[in-house]
């Protein structure tokens, strides 16, 4: 006891000894703690006192809610807690692994139609050429399935060999697997002489198992059948497939049908054989023939000739059929010429186009709706004006092409390159071989095609040709050889006129160490690609273009080359459309983002110019799946609307052909031989066509979906689609990958959506990081496709979870702790409080209860409730009102 000068005597502590002594003493199950928290900064470490024991602590989460990014959505239903991750336009493209960044754009599709806003759908059904090759098959159509089992086990379809013997060689089927059964054999076998299979042809058999087909995406898969010996001409053989009998209802293989037909056969065994009430789907090849095709239009006519990868002398085919009338009647044409020497067959134009091309009635076009073997024609309305003995005529818009027989001189090499003016073409048959021109002629006696090739003529070897106007001279035909790396031009001249006077002194493009590519002009300019780089010639002078193309040595430089919207677009390297405005190059993908996945990276061998886009060929060579894409310079994405059926099938060329009075045909030129889409009539939009085929699956594939927030945890709710036309047999199943699984080969099944426009289905999965899922698009009647208008995903984001501790904390200056020691000074510790959370201390918490102990912590400012003081002895206490925030 002390006193002081105005005589009021009080008690003093020593502070510093009380701190010195005391001992803070916290943790779960102590038998002695000294307080219920203990917070320190790593130099001091301070108790708490609850005033009022546990009840003086509230423990809430910092965010109670989930993080819902905000975005406009049009089909969400906005339930509360949940984010709507809607898509209703896929027109930005394939290749986005990432929906956050570009909502427009999907990472992949196969076989979609996705170039019109609002809507995905399958592509326009893709058909194969007849006439190129031979085959014997029955294709779609309508696409229903048909499951391998029970009492058909076996499958069977039969066909017959034309008047020469067949060398089969392949047996392509629709095919897709349920679940993982055994493997599936095709064979061929002899007919019974019922109509019915008899005996394995020795050697023609072939099997498939899961190891192979690895996906449920239906395949036109082929299987080898090159071991077996030619069948004989005018012999019945059937294309037998057959499962293992331990498949069931969950794991099968199923095979594409037309349910609308009956002329297949069914067996338990293979033993006895029934009738079934389907008709299978197959095709049997010959030997595939490795060549591309250089396609042209002459007088209103398609035309394509090959050009073969061994060298051999190229073949000329035309579309469908051309001649001269010899008569006409108010609804009929007679070609007694073409008809009766070609040996039309009764009905054989049937549904094809006939227009007159020039002479009496020249630009009419009729459908045909009779043919006659005397070459008599029936169209479906009568002739504005009727055709005459001078009326040319074109057959068009049919899937049969035919070879050409050239009058007088003939290919007599492998064509490289066809252009067409003055209504004949130039075939250019490299540069040891003089050119071959080609017209038709309607007056000849009888109309033929015929040849010239210009008897000693050297100038016109050439490996590639170009048409394109020379300022102030007019139409000029330029002609390139790799032999001396010269080009030359000729003026443009009629049928039989063309001399050497007309032939301008070669020109010499670069060094001769690099191939010319091709050529093409722009703006007054001829445009050639080597190997090297980008040469133009103005004045007849050769200039490289020092653009910065200069370090990738590749024949696909320029091998894809067209003008689209006032600008040169080319391929470039193995991977890349390039496109030049001025100087300025850019590069446009499609290996550009995610890119292609592997096995399907191509180099880009051909581009068409279309109000819809550039179409570009990709060609994947011998090892990869190639693709026909659009590249739409309006959203600068790349969509995907034609995909080869099998791997080393390559697409190489394609071709639009306008079908006055029907629907237009894109031609694709794969794996040597020739299929067509066609295309809605007089719109861009095929939902705007009623009657167009589509193909009867479409995959497409979203970007993945993680909200923008790639590190929380996720509940994933449900996926809703908003459709149309969804009905029995037509349809959109749901597959998803969580996570690790993206990009993997396997796929979890979510279920199928049958009804529009809108159903849902539950995913229900949580603690997941991004999803990406996949729609397949399915249809058993070609008139009437899926169509997707949204997808709209429900799910939310868990932020961290942090918790928050609010205290009520007692302090007093003769408080004692709870094991009776004297507790800490009030002043002290508030200032400590005050301090610690001003500055933002990491603070270490302890606490004797379990879900507390070694959390750091952040201080909040406390408030502070004195409730007594002692004049005397200067003493205080009250309680602190902490909160305590999880670091």
């Amino acid at each position: 006891s002390i006193s002081d000068l105005d005589a009021r005597p009080r008690l003093q502590i020593d502070e510093s000894e009380r701190r010195l002594v005391m001992v803070v003493r916290v943790s779960p199950g102590a038998k002695n703690p000294t307080h219920d928290i203990s917070l320190s900064d790593g130099v001091q470490t301070w108790g708490l006192r609850l005033d009022g024991g546990p009840e003086a602590i509230q423990e809430t989460p910092q965010f109670a809610t989930n993080r819902l990014p905000s975005s406009f959505a049009k089909f969400g239903d906005w339930e509360p807690g949940y984010a709507q991750l809607e898509q209703r336009t896929w027109t930005g493209g394939r290749g986005s692994n990432d929906f956050s960044l570009d909502g427009t754009r999907f990472y992949d599709s196969m076989m979609a139609y996705t170039l019109i806003d609002g809507a995905a759908l399958p592509a326009p059904q893709w058909k194969f050429a007849s006439g190129l090759r031979t085959t014997h098959e029955n294709l779609p159509g309508d696409v229903d399935w048909q499951a391998l089992l029970g009492n058909q086990q076996y499958t069977a379809a039969q066909f017959t060999v034309g008047a020469s013997s067949f060398d089969a060689q392949t047996i392509r089927l629709w095919l897709r697997r349920i679940g993982s059964p055994a493997d599936l054999t095709v064979e061929i076998w002899t007919d019974d002489g019922s109509d019915k299979p008899n005996a394995l042809v020795a050697s023609a058999t072939d099997s498939v198992g899961t190891n192979t087909i690895t996906d449920v995406i239906s395949l036109f898969h082929g299987f080898d059948v090159s071991a077996a010996a030619s069948l004989s001409a005018g012999a019945k053989y059937h294309v037998v497939v057959y499962a293992a009998s331990a498949d069931n209802a969950a794991n099968h293989w199923e095979l594409g049908i037309d349910a609308g037909a009956a002329a297949s056969t069914q067996s338990l065994d293979g033993s006895a054989w029934s009738s079934a009430t389907f008709s299978l789907y197959f095709r049997v090849e010959d030997a595939d023939t490795n060549r591309k095709f250089h396609f042209f239009e002459m007088k209103g006519a398609l035309y394509a000739v090959d050009e073969n990868a061994d060298g051999s002398t190229s073949t000329l085919y035309m579309n469908g059929e051309r001649g001269r009338a010899t008569s006409g009647g108010s609804n009929t044409l007679t070609d007694t010429n073409e008809g009766m020497s070609a040996g039309w067959a009764t009905d054989q134009w049937n549904g094809w186009y006939i227009k007159l091309t020039a002479g009496t009635g020249a630009g009419q076009s009729r459908l045909i709706t009779a043919t006659s073997s005397a070459g008599v024609i029936t169209v479906d309305q009568d002739w504005d004006i009727i055709p005459t003995s001078s009326s040319d005529y074109v057959i068009f818009a049919g899937a049969a092409w035919q070879p050409i027989t050239i009058s007088s001189d003939a290919i007599s090499a492998v064509v490289k390159d066809v252009v067409v003016f003055n209504r004949f073409a130039t075939f250019a048959q490299g540069e040891n071989t003089i050119a071959l021109f080609v017209r038709y002629n309607g007056g000849g006696s009888p109309p033929a095609h015929e040849g010239d090739n210009a008897p000693n003529v050297d100038y016109t070897k050439a490996d590639l040709l170009h048409v394109a106007n020379k300022p102030g001279r007019g139409p000029m035909l330029w002609l390139a050889r790799n032999a001396d790396m010269t080009i030359a031009r000729m003026r443009t001249f009629d049928w039989g006129a063309h001399v050497p006077r007309h032939i301008s002194d070669s020109i010499e493009v670069g060094g001769r160490t690099w191939d010319m590519v091709n050529l093409t002009d722009m703006d007054g300019k001829i445009f050639v690609f080597k190997l090297d780089g980008l040469y133009t010639i103005s004045n007849d002078r050769a200039r490289k273009q020092n653009i910065g193309l200069d370090l990738i040595k590749s024949y696909n430089n320029g091998q894809a080359l067209t003008v689209h919207n006032s600008s040169l677009y080319f391929s470039w390297a193995d991977y890349s459309l390039h496109r030049l405005v001025g100087r300025h190059v850019a590069s446009l993908g499609p290996n550009r983002g995610t890119g292609l996945p592997a096995g399907r990276g191509a180099a880009i061998a051909a581009l068409a110019s279309h109000p819809e886009g550039l179409f570009a060929c990709l060609d994947a060579g011998a090892d990869g799946t190639s693709a026909l894409m659009i590249y739409s310079d309006e959203r600068l994405g790349w969509h995907e609307i034609f995909r080869a059926w099998d791997t080393g099938v390559r697409v190489q060329n394609l071709t639009w052909q306008v079908n006055p009075g029907t629907r237009p045909r894109l031609w694709i030129d794969v794996g040597g031989e020739l299929v067509y889409q066609e295309w809605p009539l007089r719109t861009s939009n095929p939902l705007e066509d009623s009657g167009l085929n589509f193909q009867h699956e479409a995959v497409l594939v979203s970007a993945d979906m993680d909200m923008g927030l790639a590190r929380l945890p996720k509940f994933i709710k449900e996926l809703t689609l908003i459709s149309e036309k969804l009905a029995t047999g037509i349809e959109v199943q749901l597959e998803y990958q969580l996570d690790a699984d993206i990009g993997g080969a396997e796929w979890t099944a979510a279920g199928t959506f049958y009804t529009s426009p809108e159903d849902t289905l539950p995913l229900q999965r949580g603690d997941v990081r991004v999803i990406r899922w996949r729609l397949r698009l399915l249809t058993n009647n070609a008139d009437i496709p899926p169509v997707v208008r949204a997808t709209i995903l429900e799910a939310f984001a868990r932020t961290p979870l942090k918790y928050r501790w609010d205290l009520r904390v007692r302090i007093a200056d003769n408080q004692l702790t709870l094991v009776g020691g004297k507790d800490h000074d009030p002043d002290a510790f508030t200032t400590w409080l005050k301090d610690a959370a001003r500055q933002a201390k990491r603070i270490h918490m302890r606490a004797v209860w379990e879900q507390m102990v070694d959390k750091f912590v952040i201080v909040e400012p406390p408030k502070l409730r004195r409730t007594f003081t002692n004049r005397i002895l200067g003493w205080w206490g009250g309680t602190q009102e902490v909160s305590i925030r999880e670091a």
